[in-house]
This record gives structure tokens, C-alpha cells and sequence, in this order.
């Protein structure tokens, strides 16, 4: 096993921000993402909604999380796990990932962010709202990804068009 498997890291980061970079041993920037997403899950109340969320008080979860912060919260999340995906790779096989890797984690932020904010249109809550959002911006993601790393978005060039 490497020292530096991205799998493990990005597996690291979903158990916390920091966490990933913590296992790649970046102590400095790992200490600042989990300060960062610290004050971002106490001002966005997300513990808190998180436990009303499982007890299926919807209505309580989403009075209680802070929209803005919470929404930052996701962006930081899965930049931490992005950042750590990334060093472990470059850490591992000495070159940094191709640039399409970072596809899905993009994605993710933007559904997990739909989910957070749309989520009264399914009345799942705003916790499992953002959860199927993001899964569904991973998939979506790879999806994206698959098409540019088989070529099918280039321009097939020497072929006369009709």
C-alpha cells in the first residue's frame, strides 16, 4: 500500500474537513481545514439539523440550519477532499492527476447545493437533500468525466461533413 493512497485520503476527508491532509501529513493545512469547517458547521447549525434530520423532524432541520453557511460548509467539504485526492496522487506517483479528476467534486458542490437549497420541492430536508444532491452531482460528474477522457467531446478533425 502506498504511503499516500488518494483513495484513502479522499475516504479520510469525508469523515471530516482536514482529515484527508491530516493522513497526507500536511499538519498545517489540515489544522486550517478543520478550523474552517468547524466555524462553518457551528455557524450553519449543522449538527443540530443533522440530529433533527435522523429523527425525521424535517420542519425543525430546516428552521434551525443556516442556509449560507451551510451551503459553505459543502463547497469546504468537498474542496478538502478534492485537495487531498490531489496531493496524495501527486505525492504517490510524482505528477499530479489529470485535470478532469477534480470534475466530479465540482459537481458535487453544485447538486449538494441544489439538494440544500431545493430540498422543500421533494420534502426530504435540507440534510438529506444535500446528501442525494451531491450523489447524484458525483455521478453526473463521472459521467462528464468518462466523455472527456474517451474523447467524445473533441472535434474529430479530416472528416468531410455533409
Amino acid at each position: 500500500m502506498d504511503k499516500y493512497n488518494p483513495k484513502v485520503a479522499t475516504y479520510m476527508s469525508i469523515i471530516g474537513c482536514g482529515a484527508g491532509q491530516l493522513y497526507n501529513q500536511q499538519i498545517l493545512k489540515g489544522i486550517s481545514f478543520v478550523l474552517v469547517g468547524t466555524y462553518f458547521n457551528l455557524k450553519a447549525n449543522l449538527n443540530e439539523a443533522i440530529l433533527y434530520s435522523f429523527l425525521a423532524d424535517i420542519h425543525i432541520a430546516h428552521e434551525i440550519l443556516n442556509y449560507e453557511w451551510g451551503m459553505n460548509y459543502l463547497s469546504a467539504f468537498y474542496f478538502s477532499m478534492w485537495d487531498a485526492y490531489y496531493n496524495a496522487y501527486k505525492n504517490s506517483y510524482s505528477a499530479p492527476p489529470r485535470s478532469t479528476t477534480a470534475i466530479p467534486f465540482i459537481t458535487a458542490v453544485i447538486f449538494g447545493d441544489l439538494g440544500i437549497f431545493y430540498n422543500h420541492l421533494i420534502y426530504i430536508g435540507p440534510i438529506f437533500g444535500g446528501i442525494v444532491g451531491s450523489l447524484i452531482g458525483v455521478l453526473i460528474g463521472k459521467i462528464i468525466e468518462r466523455f472527456i477522457k474517451t474523447g467524445i467531446f473533441h472535434r474529430r478533425t479530416g472528416e468531410v461533413q455533409e
